[in-house]
C-alpha cells in the first residue's frame, strides 16, 4: 500500500506487504487510537519546510519486518511518539528533533539518526539540536540503541551533558567528536 499527499492524517490500516505513507509538504499524523500494521515493512515520512511526524496517544504501528519513520534530519523537524512502535526487525527514526518519552519503541534494534548536534541527557529544548532525555532513551525496550550523527565531521557532534543510566546496549556513532561531560 502506498499513499502520498501534501499532509496526511491516518486512521487504522493493515497491509499484507509494504505500507508506505509520505506527506510531501506537510505533517503526517497517525491519529490517537489508530493502528497501522504490516506483515513486511512500514515506512512513514514527511518532508517539507515545516514537516513533522506524530504518532498519537494510544496509536500503534506494528510490523513483522521493520519500521522506518523519517522527516528532514536537521533543523526543527520533529518526530513525536506518544504511541507504540513495535517491529520484529529494525526500528529506524530520522529527524532533526525527537520526543519519544510519551510512547514505547520495540525492535531488534532501534536507530536514532540526526544531522543536528546530539545532546544525550539534556533537560532543555535547544533549537536545532536532537536532545534525548533519559525518559526518551528509556522508551526503548529490550533493544540495542544506536544514536547516529549524520552531520559532517565537526567536534561536539554527540555530547553527554547529564548522567544517564541505561539498562541496555548503547552505541554512539559519529564522524566528529563525542564529548562526555557526565557519567554514562
Amino acid at each position: 500500500v502506498g499513499i502520498e499527499a501534501l499532509s496526511l492524517q491516518l486512521g487504522s490500516s493493515h497491509a499484507s506487504g509494504i505500507f508506505s505513507a509520505h506527506a510531501v509538504d506537510g505533517n503526517l499524523t497517525l491519529v490517537s487510537g489508530a493502528t497501522l500494521s504490516s506483515s513486511s515493512q512500514v515506512n512513514l515520512s514527511a518532508y517539507g519546510d515545516e514537516s513533522n511526524l506524530t504518532i498519537g496517544s494510544g496509536a500503534a504501528v506494528t510490523s513483522s519486518g521493520g519500521i522506518a519513520l523519517a522527516v528532514q534530519s536537521s533543523g526543527a523537524h520533529r518526530i513525536t511518539n506518544n504511541g507504540e512502535l513495535s517491529a520484529e526487525g529494525n526500528l529506524t527514526l530520522t529527524a532533526g528533533q525527537m520526543t519519544l518519552a510519551g510512547g514505547s519503541l520495540h525492535g531488534s534494534s532501534v536507530s536514532l539518526n540526526s544531522a543536528n548536534p546530539i545532546n544525550l541527557g539534556a533537560t532543555a529544548n535547544a533549537a536545532n539540536t536532537l536532545e534525548l532525555t533519559a525518559s526518551d532513551l528509556g522508551s526503548v525496550s529490550n533493544s540495542l540503541i544506536t544514536v547516529n550523527s549524520t552531520r559532517s565531521a565537526a567536534a561536539g557532534n554527540i555530547a553527554l551533558s547529564a548522567p544517564l543510566s541505561i539498562a541496555r546496549s548503547l552505541s554512539l556513532n559519529t564522524d566528529g567528536g563525542i564529548t562526555l561531560s557526565a557519567p554514562l
